[in-house]
């Protein structure tokens, strides 16, 4: 049997709203389980926008499209997620890329 888990995240930005999107591991329509093996690197990946104000956005590399409401969205590798006029941007990176590490800090004045 699969277990469903739930995270809440906030997005500290006044254009995203307390319930904006949803961000779906697996198909929607079973309820986000991915039916495989337990390889979740190749699960498909969704985005639902939840009828916010300022909408949410995905770009596959063509710019930034505003997603329908209540629309599941199947977000590829590779592609960004915005919420709002957030600036901060989620990307869903390749099952192959290398885990990104921080740019060292700046040195001391």
């Amino acid at each position: 049997s699969t277990t469903l888990r739930q995270a809440d995240f906030a997005v500290p930005d006044e254009s995203v709203s307390r319930a904006h999107a949803a961000i779906v591991h697996g198909s929607p329509a079973d309820g986000g389980r991915d039916g495989g093996d337990g390889d979740d690197s190749e699960a498909p990946l969704h985005l639902i926008d939840l009828g916010s104000t300022k909408g949410s956005f995905l770009d596959t590399g063509a710019g930034w499209e505003r997603l329908s409401p209540h629309k599941p969205t199947r977000v590829p590798c590779g592609a960004k997620i915005k919420l709002g006029d957030c600036d901060t941007v989620l990307v869903r990176p390749s099952p192959s890329s290398p885990p990104s590490s921080l740019p060292p800090p700046p040195p001391p004045p």
